[in-house]
């Protein structure tokens, strides 16, 4: 899976809480796991381990969903003491600013957004 955009969010909810959350601002899980897919979020949490040194002794659960347009997300929950405390979303598509705004608006804090832009680029015959 080619990664365009990631989200970090800090939230501490119970895990049922923070799964009917995502469910309101409309993503669903999908019966499939991430499978080789699992593989991106492994490799975007190697970065994340040199940021943030405390996501190593938290246990994670990795999950695919997806929105109401059936655009794909990669989520990865880091749980502590029962309660999810981050979650981790990549995107193939730069879909994730309309989320990161319905989730923050559900009272998740947001601890970085990145996302990949193409730059214009001027036409050889202008």
């Amino acid at each position: 899976m080619r990664v365009r955009s990631i989200a970090l969010f800090s939230t501490a909810k119970d895990f049922d809480v923070a799964m009917f959350e995502m469910k309101i601002v409309g993503l669903r899980e999908l019966d499939d796991g991430p499978g080789e897919m699992s593989a991106a979020l492994d490799e975007v949490e190697k970065e994340l381990h040199s940021i943030m040194p405390r996501l190593r002794e938290m246990a994670h659960t990795d999950l695919l969903m997806e929105d109401n347009a059936r655009r794909l997300y990669l989520v990865r929950l880091y749980v502590n003491n029962a309660k999810v405390e981050h979650v981790l979303i990549l995107s193939s598509r730069n879909t994730i600013r309309g989320l990161v705004r319905k989730l923050l608006g559900q009272g998740w804090g947001l601890k970085f957004l990145l996302e990949r832009k193409a730059a214009a680029k001027r036409s050889y015959w202008r």
